[in-house]
């Protein structure tokens, strides 16, 4: 459903083109409607259009638009029939899945962090490698945890697997920061998977 929209600049956005497809309306009359919503449209920083162009079968320039949901709301609000309707739905849904997305990475690149900031406040002599050696931790737990033989990375989890991630990667500093300080000489590793074990398994 997200291929309805896509991320620009931290912006999720649609395009004109898109919504000519969808909604089986042709291009240049979105456009149009696009042009008259704009010329009538107080500044308010909510409805945003993005003016721009794609090349067409002859490779020639054609204008095109992006637009934030206030903008795709407003320009699709006089499309009619059970079709259309079941369209803005679809587009809805997509808006507010990938803004649920983008607010959880958010999240949970403050919870990395904090993480990393922990080990720096706790460690009597932190190094780049304990980071590394933390994260990897981490994903190697929750990469077991969903039976995957090889470490997934960060940037490839599902939203699932960081959830999981975040309150691993919090033990997992921890433990490291309580094996620093009391020279416990502790696998961190092995304690942390043995605590994590795959899910269902």
């Amino acid at each position: 459903m997200n291929e309805l929209i896509t991320l620009i600049n931290d912006e999720v956005v649609t395009t004109s083109l898109q919504v000519a497809e969808v909604f089986g309306k042709r291009h240049d009359r979105v456009l149009r409607a696009i042009d008259n919503t704009i010329a009538n449209l107080p500044k308010n920083g909510v409805v945003r259009f993005f003016k721009s162009s794609y090349a067409d079968s002859k490779n020639e320039k054609r204008p095109m638009y992006y637009m934030n949901r206030g903008a795709f709301e407003l320009v699709v609000m006089g499309f009619t029939g059970a079709k259309a309707l079941e369209w803005k739905i679809k587009y809805i849904t997509a808006f507010e899945t990938m803004a649920e997305q983008i607010n959880f990475r958010k999240a949970d690149k403050q919870i990395q962090k904090n993480a990393m900031e922990f080990l720096f406040n706790n460690l009597e002599m932190p190094t780049g490698q304990d980071y590394i050696k933390a994260n990897t931790i981490a994903n190697k737990a929750v990469s077991n945890m969903y039976g995957f033989p090889k470490m997934v990375k960060k940037g490839d989890m599902s939203p699932e697997m960081l959830e999981q991630r975040q309150p691993i990667l919090a033990e997992t500093v921890e433990l490291m920061a309580v094996n620093d300080k009391y020279k416990l000489d502790i696998s961190v590793s092995d304690s942390i998977y043995k605590r994590h074990a795959m899910i269902g398994g």
